[in-house]
């Protein structure tokens, strides 16, 4: 993690899913409205 940023640079595959907000509210077989997060410039 840097600046409080998590960096992912491996163990993903093209098309999986993140949660990138509110990850903490989450429980198991808890139905989640996915919807596309902005993409990170750098």
């Amino acid at each position: 993690m840097t600046d409080g940023i998590a960096v992912v640079s491996e163990g993903l595959n093209e098309g999986d899913k993140v949660i990138v907000q509110g990850a903490q509210r989450v429980r198991n077989g808890m139905v989640v409205n996915a919807q596309p997060a902005p993409s990170a410039e750098g």
